[in-house]
C-alpha cells in the first residue's frame, strides 16, 4: 500500500527474481535509474539484485503485490 505522493524503496534480494502486480492504482518503478510504469493488473518481472523504488505521484492509494521467486 502506498500513499499519495509516497515512495518505497525494495531491498535487494539475493538470488531471486521479483514478481510485482498492480492490484489497484498505477506506480513508478525505477530499476536501476530505468523508469517502468506498472498499470493496474498488469505484471513486471525483473532481476531483484537491483536498486528498486517504487513512486506514487498520483493523488490516489496505490496497492501493489510484491513477492521473491527463486531462480
Amino acid at each position: 500500500f502506498i500513499n499519495p505522493s509516497g515512495n518505497v524503496v525494495i531491498p535487494k534480494y539475493l538470488n531471486k527474481d521479483i514478481c510485482m502486480y498492480a492490484v489497484f492504482g498505477e506506480i513508478m518503478v525505477i530499476i536501476d535509474n530505468e523508469i517502468e510504469i506498472l498499470r493496474h493488473q498488469q505484471i513486471l518481472y525483473f532481476n531483484a539484485e537491483v536498486y528498486i523504488e517504487l513512486r506514487n505521484n498520483t493523488t490516489e492509494n496505490v496497492i501493489v503485490y510484491i513477492d521473491g521467486v527463486n531462480k
